[in-house]
């Protein structure tokens, strides 16, 4: 499956105005879902596997989701799962405490 840079443009994009409106929306669950089936697709595939965009569409999955559920809700876990995997890297990603960063601010 070809996956098309300016569809995954398009969803940061939508991602980041998300993030930047003070209005949080309905549809921050399936946003949150397509940002991080997106980074799956890009992860499976030979081509992307290693591509930036899988980092930064995971810790915008993330972020999403914790404007979307709260920071204490259980549906939360595998958006966190994801972006913590980075904490066995050394050096670690700079991900991990950006996400921390953003939902300690909440």
């Amino acid at each position: 499956m070809m996956l098309k840079v300016e569809q995954i443009e398009n969803l940061i994009l939508e991602a980041e105005e998300f993030l930047h409106t003070s209005k949080v929306t309905k549809n921050g669950a399936e946003l949150a879902s397509r940002l991080r089936t997106k980074s799956v697709d890009l992860q499976c595939n030979k081509a992307t596997e290693f591509s930036p965009d899988v980092e930064k569409l995971i810790v915008l999955a993330a972020k999403v989701a914790v404007l979307t559920y709260g920071p204490r809700a259980v549906e939360l876990e595998p958006y966190e799962r994801d972006v913590y995997y980075y904490k066995a890297f050394s050096p670690q990603p700079p991900i991990v405490a950006e996400y921390d960063v953003f939902k300690g601010a909440l």
